[in-house]
């Protein structure tokens, strides 16, 4: 079988086999300097207990199409995900990662959070704001690379989360590996969101139900260096 093969080709040997010598080498954090900054509202402790989150965790997709999601909220689900925790030996996240590179950046398509006007952000974890993409992507772009009926019933999201990976940041170090590994890691992260999510009453459905070629596009990362590997659906 193909998946076969291709599994076995991005396997842990793929770490010491040749690779090609090039540009991949990545920033550790993507930023969009020159774009409109949002801070977002500072992340507040979850006090739910670990097993009710587990219990209560569900695919949500039953949006109400007129309910926001609270900015505060979307804040903590972001920071749960991918935010950045400091500590005296350094910093570090809430997720592990193959050899601490953090291959993974996350985009939004903001439909209805309150306080935040319809369009495209993306998370800068390092200062916990959103930058403003309006200027290189358009949301209603976003919409038509959704495909129909792959989140049942969730025609009506408030927002959704796009998880993409920076193929460079891993690849020097791990060769084909590094594929595999940042797959792993948008699973970790995506738990760590959808918990968040049950902790704050917003419904949460990952989903692989989108073209990534369009969604690629419309967020204008259409080289061969980052590509869409996930999506979170959420609303109320």
């Amino acid at each position: 079988m193909l998946f076969r093969i291709f599994h076995k080709q991005t396997g842990p040997h793929s770490i010491n086999e040749p690779r090609e010598n090039i540009f991949w080498l990545s920033r550790p954090l993507k930023e969009y300097e020159r774009f409109p900054h949002i801070t977002l509202p500072s992340p507040k402790p979850i006090k739910s207990t670990f097993n009710d989150l587990l219990s209560q965790r569900a695919s949500q997709r039953d949006f109400e199409p007129r309910e926001q999601v609270k900015l505060e909220s979307l804040s903590d689900i972001l920071f749960s995900g991918m935010g950045i925790i400091k500590e005296k030996k350094g910093v570090r996240r809430h997720h592990p990662s193959g050899g601490g590179l953090y291959p993974l950046e996350c985009y939004i398509a903001a439909y209805r959070i309150e306080s935040l006007p319809s369009g495209v952000y993306h998370y800068e974890p390092a200062h916990h704001t959103l930058s403003d993409l309006s200027a290189i992507a358009d949301i209603s772009d976003i919409s038509r690379s959704l495909i129909k009926g792959a989140v049942p019933g969730g025609d009506n999201p408030a927002a959704v989360l796009f998880l993409t990976g920076v193929w460079g940041r891993s690849y020097h170090k791990y060769g084909e590996f590094a594929y595999r590994l940042a797959l792993l890691e948008a699973g970790h992260m995506a738990q760590n969101m959808v918990l968040a999510a049950t902790a704050r009453d917003v419904k949460c459905c990952p989903s692989g139900g989108f073209y990534a070629e369009k969604v690629s596009r419309a967020l204008d990362i259409t080289h061969d260096a980052e590509d869409t590997i996930y999506s979170l659906y959420m609303g109320m």
